[in-house]
């Protein structure tokens, strides 16, 4: 009796490899989305709080973008955050703004954000509800 595997199992083996593998890659590929998809949430759910220091420290706090992937949220005296982007970048290297006192921005923009796909969010000008939206 020989030992070894017939050229039917080998291809067998071959076939199943490169299917699991192609399923492997699909979903890897979803997990970016996933990944950029969470990374907007954070930053909307940073500017709501970021709205809502505003109106607790009655004063202003600004919003500056350092290069494509860094932030600084800060009210320019003792309040200060830092952030780093890892999935997406700002379209815009010095994009910059600040809500009022009362909680509402000097007027009303989109941040477009880069990744995969491209993220819109909307800040009203006036108190209204943070959007995001992928195009």
């Amino acid at each position: 009796m020989k030992k070894g595997f017939t050229l039917i199992e080998l291809l067998l083996v071959i076939t199943i490899i490169g299917i699991l593998s192609g399923i492997a890659l699909i979903r890897i590929g979803g997990m970016n989305h996933y990944r950029e998809k969470m990374e907007i949430k954070g930053l909307v759910k940073e500017l709501h709080t970021m709205r809502n220091t505003a109106i607790h420290k009655n004063r202003r706090i600004y919003f500056n973008a350092i290069g494509e992937k860094d932030f600084i949220i800060t009210d320019r005296r003792d309040y200060r955050r830092e952030h780093h982007l890892m999935n997406l970048k700002f379209s815009r290297k010095d994009f910059h703004f600040y809500f009022t006192s009362l909680g509402a921005p000097e007027e009303g923009f989109t941040m477009v954000l880069r990744g995969k796909r491209r993220y819109k969010i909307i800040v009203p000008a006036a108190l209204g509800k943070i959007q995001w939206i992928v195009e």
